[in-house]
């Protein structure tokens, strides 16, 4: 899921939002208790910062672990729901050797089990710093940002809006589109 949003660093209202839409439908049970076959399934997130583990800790079932990378090293869920967070363009160059890690990326996006959701602003994928180290970082979110199909004219988001549409409670004028890989 990508959004438009542009004002977040360490917490986002936006991808707090639409991270809580996504799980409110399931039935989250601990690892132990994972049943495909009934609907019980076990969830996790993942975040690069704590202000914005913090907030979704607040906010989520006590069973949905909500952790940061390095926390999350090991443990496995059914789903896995990554959050990038950053959305300010100028901050995603001042900590992008942080928040393009490839290592970090993978730790991340190799803790789900059965399916994986990746939120994130465009900002996050667009983003080109001028240091050519970094910037070859930033290569493998760009590879997925192209691979999902949103720089393709001809690929159709499976379902697009507005973030209001997700919670009346976002304040930020911003809209989203869903791609499925």
């Amino acid at each position: 899921m990508v959004h438009t949003g542009e004002n977040d660093e360490r917490s986002s209202d936006i991808e707090s939002n639409i991270v809580e839409k996504i799980i409110e439908p399931f039935d989250i049970v601990s690892p132990s208790e994972e049943n495909i076959d009934t609907g019980k399934i076990s969830a996790g997130v993942v975040v690069p910062f704590t202000a914005q583990r913090d907030r979704l800790q607040r906010s989520l079932p006590e069973k949905v672990q909500t952790e940061t990378v390095e926390k999350f090293q090991g443990g496995e869920r059914d789903l896995i729901i990554i959050s990038m967070v950053g959305s300010d363009p100028n901050y995603i160059n001042k900590i992008s050797e942080f928040i393009s890690s490839p290592h970090r990326f993978n730790v991340a996006a190799s803790r789900m089990k059965r399916k994986l959701v990746i939120i994130a602003s465009e900002s996050v994928f667009q983003t080109s710093h001028p240091d050519a180290d970094v910037y070859e970082n930033q290569t493998a979110l760009k590879h997925l940002y192209q691979l999902i199909g949103a720089l393709d004219e001809s690929v159709h988001p499976v379902e697009e809006g507005t973030v209001q549409d997700i919670s009346s409670k976002i304040e930020e004028d911003a809209s989203f589109e869903v791609y499925h890989i």
